[in-house]
């Protein structure tokens, strides 16, 4: 037997991954099983590994999705499509589990749940506790910076609030000009941190801002993280809620904040002697490879870019950069996130890959040209609010739904040159 075979869970998982994708005016519809074989014989498609349970994980999920738009009822494709293999109509081997699957579903979900930490407050403030704020969210960097506007948000919550910041000793920089930030807490890793973190709940006046979504990995001890608040966050959806900062908030129980980030500086950091007054800064390569550009692209820009007057000055972990001309700065030995921060604060631009200094430069609001691709199994993926979200200064150039790399260099180039005309004109 040829028929195409594909696994059940990855199904369930691709009709959630499409709702939140789709537009609130699609109406949602699950699927409870599949296989057409009957009809379609060696050409048909089956579903393995099928069962209620993973019916009911998607029900759940899409019902939760479907409240969330204002919408009051969902669709599913079969009540008895015995010839395709999908029906929710009870049978020998399943029973009724199939319709409890629904009916569980639909009495256990509910909206998405973005007052927790608001009650947890009020709560506090009735028994006349001070609340102490735990803010955990301890990597990469664009994801702290992408989470600064919840410090702002929970001073304001609270006014009389002591808030500290968990996170690993390598990213404490980037929070600790923050002054909305009382005291910083550092961790090794994921895992350690909510070790941390469990037993601080167990202080009333302790609220823990947990910004990882349900099942996200450590990496180091490889543990998977739990978090009940919004289960319906996750590896394969957390994209789909406006940007990083929206999942990070319905993670953590809070109300989707849409804030542009800040980047808090240290006085003291100064720009290096040997960089020029008119520059750019590139940044070419992330920690993971499918979000990175060509080296010869960046090299054919490098050149176009030092054409027009301007010096380069890349950073990052190592160099990509081949160019030799007095005009090229490789800053790819610097480690001080300060100072880095200092020199995309200065920057006439910033051009780089989907990435931790991406973050810093919108948070800087430092003009900016970004070059996007698909990533896991998001083809437009939004990371950021403020400037580079709305288009102002800056241009985020998309694949057609395929990897950063296939880019070209004249729509970059093109970018840069719009993105700095602008600049001139104002």
């Amino acid at each position: 037997i040829n028929q195409f075979r594909l696994d059940y869970q990855w199904l369930s998982d691709h009709i959630v991954s499409h709702a939140l994708a789709a537009d609130e005016k699609t109406y949602l519809c699950g699927c409870p099983s599949y296989d057409d074989t009957p009809r379609r014989g060696r050409e048909g498609m089956v579903c393995e590994e099928a069962s209620p349970d993973i019916f009911y994980g998607q029900m759940k999920s899409l019902y939760s999705i479907a409240k969330m738009r204002g919408h009051d009822f969902l669709f599913v494709n079969a009540w008895n499509e015995w010839a395709e293999g999908s029906h929710l109509e009870p049978d020998l081997r399943y029973g009724y589990a199939y319709l409890k699957s629904v009916k569980d579903a639909l009495e256990e979900s509910d909206d998405l749940h973005t007052n927790i930490i608001e009650k947890q407050v009020k709560h506090n403030k009735q028994k006349g506790l001070c609340n102490h704020f735990y803010v955990f969210c301890i990597e990469s960097m664009g994801d702290i910076v992408a989470s600064e506007p919840i410090s702002r948000y929970l001073k304001q919550l609270d006014t009389n609030c002591k808030l500290t910041w968990i996170v690993k000793p390598q990213y404490k920089p980037i929070v600790e000009f923050n002054p909305n930030i009382d005291d910083i807490i550092e961790v090794e890793c994921l895992n350690s941190g909510e070790k941390i973190c469990s037993e601080l709940r167990k202080k009333e006046c302790n609220i823990i801002v947990d910004t990882h979504f349900d099942g996200r990995w450590c990496s180091k001890t490889k543990i998977q993280h739990r978090n009940n608040n919004n289960v319906i966050v996750n590896e394969k959806t957390y994209f789909y809620f406006e940007s990083l900062l929206g999942s990070f908030c319905l993670s953590a129980g809070l109300p989707i904040l849409n804030a542009a980030p800040r980047f808090y500086l240290n006085s003291n950091s100064k720009i290096p002697e040997n960089i020029p007054e008119k520059y750019v800064v590139i940044h070419c390569l992330s920690a993971e490879s499918t979000k990175d550009w060509e080296k010869q692209k960046w090299n054919e820009l490098i050149n176009e870019i030092i054409a027009l007057g301007y010096a380069v000055v890349e950073v990052g972990i190592k160099p990509v950069v081949t160019v030799r001309s007095k005009f090229y700065i490789d800053k790819t030995d610097e480690r001080d996130l300060q100072l880095i921060a200092r020199i995309i604060e200065k920057a006439k631009c910033f051009i780089g890959i989907d990435s931790g200094f991406a973050h810093f430069a919108n948070a800087l609001n430092v003009p900016g040209v970004l070059i996007f691709g698909k990533y896991k199994n998001f083809d437009f993926p939004m990371s950021y609010t403020g400037n580079y979200a709305n288009g102002i200064n800056s241009e985020i150039i998309y694949a057609d739904h395929d990897f950063a790399k296939t880019v070209s260099v004249e729509n970059v180039f093109s970018a840069f040159k719009r993105v700095m005309g602008k600049m001139i004109e104002i």
